[in-house]
């Protein structure tokens, strides 16, 4: 979640939660220190998800980093299933 002007994404508000997913599109341009625990999921933008985002305001990019977000539903779809039956 954009946490704006408090934080890149709030996580730290989940802390008692059992399990967290923590959706982090632009984590390339806003680190984190999200604590590591066996029931947190990061999904952050891999290296060519990071190069077809380009310019975010320009809307005529957008399509390119869907498809890549897209590319790496897959092995999201599996940390999720990993943390999710716990």
């Amino acid at each position: 979640m954009d946490g704006a002007l408090r934080s890149g994404i709030n996580a730290d508000l989940a802390a008692d939660v059992g399990t967290t997913i923590v959706l982090e599109p632009l984590a390339h341009l806003f680190p984190t220190s999200t604590t590591p625990r066996p029931t947190v999921v990061r999904l952050v933008p891999d290296s060519a998800a990071q190069d077809a985002l380009g310019d975010l305001s320009n809307r005529a990019e957008w399509s390119s980093a869907y498809r890549a977000g897209a590319r790496q539903a897959d092995a999201a779809a599996e940390l999720i299933a990993a943390v999710w039956a716990r």
